[in-house]
């Protein structure tokens, strides 16, 4: 009961939709992009797990860089970003160039973007990474939630 009064109000401070077709295809695409936007900020600037949680479905998967791990279950996802959040800092996060695709009757995005991030290591060493990020995201409940994700990295 307490995260669905927690999802009510975050739906009311930034203004989620039932989706039901009162919305142009654009705002439903800004609601899915803000969603992910949250998510970014939720782990990389507030390190606020417990309001991460209300984005992921509970059988999420990622697909991350260096190796061939497969992260699933949003309990996991949450475990591997606490370990961010005891390992590093963020210094910087921007996210560009977001494209935002629907489908299944605007209940299912596809968000593409790019993203430069800064940490800072526990050595207090400085490192920038440049990132291509993909989120599915399915619009259920009366909020969007992410149930993929697929991140590399990249030189520019």
């Amino acid at each position: 009961m307490k995260i669905r009064h927690l999802s009510i109000i975050f739906c009311f401070l930034f203004s989620c939709s039932d989706n039901s077709g009162r919305q142009s295809d654009e705002d439903i695409k800004q609601d899915a992009w803000n969603t992910v936007k949250s998510i970014n900020r939720h782990w990389a600037i507030t390190e606020n797990m417990d309001s991460l949680s209300l984005f992921f479905h509970d059988d999420m998967v990622i697909f991350s860089p260096g190796g061939k791990e497969r992260l699933h279950g949003k309990n996991n996802i949450i475990k591997s970003y606490e370990e961010y959040a005891r390992y590093a800092e963020t210094v910087s996060l921007s996210e560009t160039e977001p494209m935002i695709q629907l489908y299944s009757g605007n209940k299912t995005a596809v968000v593409t973007y790019f993203a430069d991030l800064m940490i800072k290591t526990p050595d207090e060493q400085i490192q920038s990474f440049f990132c291509k990020d993909m989120y599915m995201l399915i619009f259920e409940n009366g909020q969007w939630q992410a149930v993929a994700q697929h991140y590399s990295f990249y030189d520019k």
